[in-house]
């Protein structure tokens, strides 16, 4: 969920560029935010710009666990201990920094990257990726493009020259020491024993290692390791079984930074977990969280904020609230839209949804998930600490800001553009427990691509969510003070709307050759004003074609009706656009009317006599020859027509009545239209 940052933009605005690995982390709670951070000691083995004889710094990354309080951010840039790392970062942060930790070190430097994890380059085997641009480059040519752009060789603390490393070349006998990995496929995240891998091979050791998996953040070009020791769930020189780390995705594994599977591990779907020793677990831990009924109506109410804009902002709101439907409406997820508010970002106990000017530059879109702890010593501990969702926040980049634009929809995204609604459908996949995949156009793939979209869930999208409700619906062992009224209650499927009105059924049938009905009902209506209804020809892109007015205000069962009388014999994509009388709208669920199965061609004029429509179903690719003649006999006008829908102007013609054939593969059909606008 970033837009690219040129390396020449992040390497300018860089206070300073090290290479260096981290050594030791620690977490704080953050003032300014109320949200937990990470702390991040980092030993410096090189430095690439502005040199300095300082041995050690401290990166901030956000989220983290402290105590029974936890923060997770999506996107953010989240550092291990396995990897080195190039780093552009800002200067010295005195507003987001560990104040303890400054009092008791006055001059350490504190600081966050340029652009997020566009700033931070992983070193694999001394190639580095730019999640920017997609490619990896080698040490040597990647120091040399920062020297280029800023005049300065890198040093060591010391002052001595870092010579560059060359990629270590892996022996062939390394490259296939793993047999097999069972099952596959499987999940990521999770603490179900049946989604553990094992995986069998030989010269594993007999002490516990690393596994690496890809790395679903960056597309699988580097691996990443959970770096949870009870993650290694048994460890054998020949056979080991594993947690399959969160942010996992589809690809090779890897043992020990040696051995790399010659096949793909699947992985379909990750969960969000915590990692924690909360409450009596000997070591860090990972434990699953739970969605609870935190505003007694047995979810999560969202506020939008005035003072960013987007309250103001309908487009905005109504591509938001189009993706919060499509989770609702496939999962039950129970999200709901509430009254506005100037609560800004943080932790304040309010779900606001704002635009966010302080968002890294890079960065279209943050999901915020804040996170309590609770258990009762010696009846409701280890596997059963209840970690509850208790506040999610979301942050829009604040546009226009150089190097992207927002769509807002219904209409596609251009080139230029990225689409608001895809954006929105992802980061709220973050908020319902989810992981980044691999899996390139799938709406929780770690990146989209400007000029794209992809407003419609995939079944591993839905079957992941469905697995997190699945234990959040159920009772716990206790309810918790901080986790709300109980265990959440899903909306049922019937209902897809967000607005004061209870949408309890949509439908539609052909009920002519050229005509539709739609029928829907409302069982709660509060201030509703009425039904714009809509057709689109592919789903994506919608119009008004009329509007029908709604009682208003009713607990009853009202039932509607709406004919559609034009439309023809084509298939058309229906759905409503739900008006509130202060201007908020919502839309329903999208349905589909089957058109004319006729493999027949129909012609027809339409209404002002300037255009003719034609229509066949065959679904096989072909075109025929049409020849429209005046009444005189004179040709006045020859087309080729392809099969499937199709229209001609014909403006300059006098009206009256002209007759046509129709030739195709030897089948010649006639007949008379009424034509003419003159």
């Amino acid at each position: 969920m970033y837009y690219p940052v040129s390396l020449e933009q992040r390497v300018n605005n860089a206070g300073y560029i090290v290479l260096g690995q981290v050594v030791e982390k620690h977490t704080y709670v953050d003032n300014a935010t109320g949200n937990i951070n990470t702390l991040n000691k980092l030993k410096i083995n090189a430095w690439l710009k502005n040199h300095s004889t300082v041995e050690t710094v401290y990166v901030i990354t956000l989220g983290g666990v402290y105590g029974n309080k936890a923060t997770l951010v999506n996107p953010s840039l989240q550092l291990d201990q396995q990897h080195e790392y190039v780093l552009m970062l800002e200067e010295d942060n005195r507003l987001y920094d560990d104040k303890n930790f400054r009092r008791q070190n006055p001059q350490a430097l504190q600081l966050l990257t340029y652009a997020d994890a566009q700033g931070a380059f992983a070193n694999s085997n001394n190639e580095y990726y730019d999640i920017s641009d997609r490619s990896k480059k080698q040490e040597q040519d990647f120091f040399q493009m920062i020297n280029n752009l800023t005049g300065q060789v890198a040093k060591k603390p010391s002052g001595e020259i870092f010579q560059s490393r060359n990629p270590v070349a892996i022996p062939p006998n390394q490259i296939e020491s793993i047999t097999t990995f069972s099952p596959n496929p499987t999940r990521g995240g999770t603490i179900d024993p049946a989604d553990f891998i094992t995986i069998t091979g030989s010269g594993f050791g007999a002490s516990a290692g690393n596994v690496f998996f890809s790395n679903a953040n960056d597309g699988g070009a580097t691996f990443t390791a959970s770096g949870i020791a009870s993650d290694i769930v048994s460890w054998a020189d020949g056979s080991i079984t594993v947690k399959v780390a969160q942010n996992a995705g589809t690809g090779p594994i890897n043992v020990n930074g040696a051995f790399t599977s010659g096949s793909s591990l699947t992985v379909n779907y990750g969960h969000t977990a915590i990692n924690s020793d909360f409450l009596n677990f000997p070591s860090t831990t990972r434990q699953r969280y739970y969605f609870r009924n935190m505003n007694s109506l047995g979810g999560y109410t969202y506020q939008y904020n005035t003072t960013s804009g987007f309250a103001a902002n309908n487009p905005a709101r109504a591509a938001f609230e189009r993706a919060l439907v499509t989770w609702r409406c496939n999962t039950g997820m129970n999200w709901r839209i509430g009254a506005n508010t100037a609560t800004g970002f943080g932790d304040d106990g309010v779900n606001v949804v704002l635009f966010d000017p302080g968002l890294p530059v890079g960065v279209l879109a943050r999901a915020t998930s804040r996170f309590a702890g609770s258990a009762i010593g010696g009846f409701c501990d280890q596997q059963n600490t209840i970690w509850c969702a208790e506040e999610i926040d979301m942050q829009f980049q604040d546009p226009p800001s150089a190097g992207f634009t927002w769509e807002y929809g219904p209409a596609t995204p251009s080139i230029s553009e990225y689409d608001f609604e895809t954006v929105a459908l992802h980061e709220l996949g973050h908020h319902h427990g989810l992981q980044h995949v691999i899996s390139p156009g799938a709406v929780m793939h770690f990146a989209i691509a400007n000029g794209t979209f992809n407003r419609t869930l995939s079944a591993n999208d839905i079957a992941g969510a469905n697995a997190r409700l699945a234990y959040s619906t159920t009772p716990t062992c206790f309810n918790p003070a901080a986790c709300g009224a109980g265990p959440m209650t899903t909306i049922g499927s019937g209902s897809c709307s967000t607005l004061p009105v209870t949408l309890v059924s949509f439908t539609g049938e052909r009920i002519s050759t050229s005509a539709n009905q739609l029928q829907w009902s409302t069982s709660q209506e509060q201030n509703t004003k009425g039904f714009y209804i809509q057709h689109s020809s592919n789903g994506i892109s919608f119009t008004d074609i009329d509007f029908v007015a709604a009682a208003g205000n009713s607990s009853q069962l009202i039932n509607y009706a709406y004919t559609d009388k034009k439309a023809g014999p084509y298939g058309w994509f229906y759905r409503l656009r739900i008006a509130d009388l202060d201007g908020q709208e919502k839309f329903s669920s999208i349905i589909f009317v089957e058109g004319d199965k006729t493999s027949q061609w129909k012609v027809w004029a339409g209404e002002a006599g300037n255009k003719i429509h034609f229509y066949n179903n065959t679904g096989v690719a072909d075109v025929a020859s049409f020849k429209l003649f005046a009444s005189n006999g004179q040709l006045v006008l020859a087309r080729t027509i392809n099969s499937g829908a199709t229209e001609i102007s014909t403006p300059e013609l006098s009206r009256g009545i002209y007759h046509y054939q129709l030739l195709q593969n030897g089948k010649s059909i006639t007949g008379k239209l009424w034509l003419g606008s003159k």
